[in-house]
């Protein structure tokens, strides 16, 4: 944060705001049936604390991989629950589209041009899944550390230059939303530790 970092495709970028939903975490057990933890937690990059999830209650059992949304489902987004860290105060709701920013970033370019990317609407939801090495737990609690990589939101799978895609996002429709959706989907995010 704060610092200029260069992009796959030498784009020049300081990043001041990084804040996502991270959701709807599921994991895959051994009847290959995928068990929904059903969390609902704001992520935000000036918060070290919010960057380690605790899920409780996790069903004992062997899981082999982890799903889970960067923003919210269809129904928390339609209706607005509003409570806990889906409240309006954290400034990742659209008051005015009836729904929530899934994925902000902010930033500017080295040539001082402003960058702002607020993803959101049902169509734009990113959902990631994860391999995980046989995770056995025995009905406790697990405790995720989640990494995230902002080279692979302007490289993987799509490429994204600031100079030739949308620099300001601010609608479930631009155009390039899309690019940015599935980039942030597959490969932006790891699991560091799992306990």
């Amino acid at each position: 944060m704060n610092k200029y970092y260069i992009t796959p495709l030498n784009d020049s970028i300081k990043c001041s705001e990084l804040s996502y939903y991270f959701t709807n975490v599921s994991l895959l057990n051994a009847n290959n049936e995928w068990i929904n933890l059903g969390n609902y937690d704001l992520i935000e990059n000036n918060n070290p604390e919010s960057k380690t999830i605790v899920l409780p209650n996790v069903p004992a059992g062997d899981y082999s991989s982890i799903r889970f949304m960067i923003g919210v489902d269809s129904i928390a987004n339609s209706t607005g629950s509003h409570e806990g860290e889906l409240s309006p105060a954290y400034g990742m709701y659209w008051s005015w589209a009836t729904g929530y920013v899934f994925f902000r970033f902010k930033g500017r370019t080295s040539g001082n041009r402003s960058v702002s990317f607020d993803i959101g609407g049902n169509q734009n939801l990113p959902i990631a899944e994860i391999p995980l090495n046989s995770l056995k737990n025995s009905g406790k609690s697990i405790t995720m550390n989640i990494a995230f990589n902002l080279a692979e939101i302007f490289v993987n799978p799509h490429n994204y230059s600031l100079d030739s895609n949308s620099i300001d996002i601010h609608t479930a429709i631009d155009p390039d939303v899309y690019k940015l959706r599935d980039n942030i989907a597959k490969g932006a995010f790891t699991i560091t530790t799992v306990q």
